[in-house]
């Protein structure tokens, strides 16, 4: 149980012993006081109201009266518009808080509870083009997720599908063999996942004036599932030629998998569960020779599962993947799948077979679903080339940054320059991608991500390399009390340190429930942080004071925020530079 838990059960326990009645309904109730001036912490009295029938207002006007002669933790209490605000007693903020902090360091905020293991499968792009700026929501949501939970103590198999056949491939190959004319990657000096994807793109704009460019392209697929030489030859360099890109990129980005699997070798073991639910009756074949499965009865569309000329589609792959993920992991507790959300209904029917083919394990899946991202000028479509692609992004945030770096650091090594600026850009990235919702569509702006001032990745790093240049001025040992810290800023800082656990605790506890994560909660505890540590020593000053006593407690409540704030971003996969 975390301290905020703590405090919230002591002050409710409190509460049932003053109105002789249970409280179960302020059980997680408790908030920041929305007003620092009312007190600390919050609680709504509306609930209560309907079982004592009584006003909220005269509740919790009768508790602030009594409360703080009973509960240690607290100092003073004040009713406001039917909520009790409560003022913490300064050791219950500040010495119960920071002593944790320092004991536990890196391990701070990390719940007890049951562990287990998870499969995460992200990324998992398609080898017809380049990562763009879609793929970096994904990478770097899935990224954060894994880094979350492995905090809090589960193991993480951290995989994804390569999507190595179906027709996006072949149009892509059709292109090249229609008008590529011997060209290579390295004769073009082109990443090969730029090379293959300005194929697809061509495509695209060749389909418009010759539409049966799309029956070749489904021609050369069924040429490929027959075994095909020489296509299975074209189709293989081409294969070869995207991931090796899209590897580079990875790289970059320090994106790394436990598990790889290919669409291409595992679509024939598809194939077999389809024939499995042919013989169960789950599947029936179509007039025209298609596998369907029939939803209609859960409110779905019939599905197709496999195509009327044999060949195999998304859902074909998936259910092969799914059998043979839980065949290697028999003790998953679950499989979190982080795709975009135009995919939430291919996710729903592909749980839904699961389910009625009776495997045991068909509940262990989830979808976790994020928006689209945009660009200022709408959105971003892979067939017309109107994508923010992954490398060319990375390339423009690092080069502002280089420029930021190099206009204070005139001295700084070139190695140094360039470290620093992979730190800060992909900060900008991450940051920029994370705040936002899971379920919310984005827009994008370079510019805007990378800026100092604001709700922005470099913000949170300069905030912590700001604070560390305070503290290194000095050392301090920790103080026996914290009575002398009265400032309204000191205890925001306090209360965010306070409330960190505990928003680690419902994220974790929204796993548990739902197998879904959303680290924009992270995010935003990180930019809060933040945000209150400026303005703190904006206000005031840390070393330069008379009073030791208050120089040393203020400079180990900014040793502790430092600490948890660079915790909070490690855990959004965002890593702090020594010097900005």
């Amino acid at each position: 149980m975390t301290q905020w838990s703590t405090i919230e059960k002591s002050i409710i326990e409190e509460i049932e012993e003053l109105v002789q009645s249970k409280a179960d309904c302020l059980s997680g109730e408790m908030v920041v006081c929305p007003n620092p001036l009312w007190g600390d912490v919050s609680l709504p009295c509306f609930a209560l109201a309907k079982i004592l029938k009584k006003s909220p207002d005269e509740i919790a006007k009768t508790l602030a009266e009594k409360i703080s002669d009973h509960v240690a933790v607290v100092l003073s209490a004040r009713a406001d518009g039917g909520f009790l605000n409560i003022t913490l007693t300064n050791k219950a903020l500040f010495a119960d808080v920071l002593t944790e902090v320092f004991e536990k360091k890196e391990e701070y905020g990390k719940p007890q509870h049951p562990l287990g293991t998870y499969i995460v499968e992200y990324a998992s792009p398609n080898t017809n083009k380049p990562l763009h700026l879609g793929h970096l929501r994904n990478i770097v949501i899935g990224q954060a997720g894994i880094q979350f939970l492995k905090f809090i103590g589960h193991t993480v198999v951290p995989a994804e599908i390569i999507n190595d056949r179906g027709i996006h491939i072949m149009k892509s190959l059709l292109a090249y063999q229609k008008w590529g004319e011997g060209d290579t990657p390295e004769k073009s000096k082109m990443k090969g996942d730029h090379f293959v994807g300005k194929y697809y793109v061509l495509f695209s704009s060749k389909v418009k004036e010759q539409p049966e460019l799309d029956e070749e392209a489904q021609g050369l697929l069924k040429k490929l599932e027959s075994g095909d030489k020489e296509i299975t030859k074209q189709w293989k360099q081409l294969n070869d030629w995207v991931i090796a890109g899209i590897k580079e990129t990875y790289n970059r980005l320090g994106v790394e998998f436990e598990e790889e699997d290919f669409e291409s070798d595992i679509y024939k073991q598809g194939k077999e569960v389809v024939d499995l639910g042919k013989e169960t009756k789950i599947f029936s074949e179509r007039e025209d020779g298609a596998v369907i499965a029939n939803l209609e009865d859960v409110g779905l569309d019939e599905k197709v599962v496999l195509r009327a000329d044999g060949t195999a589609i998304y859902i074909t792959q998936d259910l092969a993947l799914a059998q043979l993920r839980n065949e290697r992991h028999p003790e998953l507790n679950g499989i979190l799948h982080v795709v975009a959300r135009e995919q939430e209904y291919h996710f729903r029917v592909l749980f839904e077979i699961l389910k009625r083919l009776e495997y045991s394990w068909a509940s262990k899946s989830s979808h976790v679903s994020y928006g689209l991202v945009n660009l200022p000028s709408g959105r971003m479509k892979s067939r017309e080339g109107t994508v923010v692609d992954a490398d060319a992004l990375l390339d423009e945030l690092h080069a502002i940054a280089e420029k930021e770096i190099t206009d204070r650091w005139e001295d700084l090594p070139a190695a140094a320059v360039t470290e620093r600026a992979e730190m800060i850009a992909q900060a900008a990235l991450r940051f920029y991608l994370l705040r936002v919702t899971l379920h919310q569509d984005m827009i994008y702006d370079p510019e805007e991500s990378i800026s100092l001032d604001g709700a922005t990745g470099p913000y949170l790093q300069y905030t912590v390399t700001r604070i560390k240049s305070i503290l290194e001025k000095k050392s301090l040992e920790q103080p026996d009390s914290y009575d002398i810290l009265k400032e309204i800023e000191e205890r925001k800082l306090a209360l965010h340190l306070l409330r960190f656990p505990h928003v680690v605790e419902m994220i974790s506890e929204q796993l548990q429930e739902s197998k879904q994560f959303n680290i924009s909660v992270l995010a935003q505890f990180s930019l809060e942080l933040a945000q209150d540590a400026n303005s703190f020593y904006q206000k005031h000053r840390v070393l330069d004071v008379k009073d030791k006593e208050l120089v040393s407690a203020r400079h180990a409540l900014l040793t502790a925020v430092a600490s948890v704030l660079s915790g909070s971003l490690s855990l959004c996969s965002i890593e702090v530079p020594e010097k900005m």
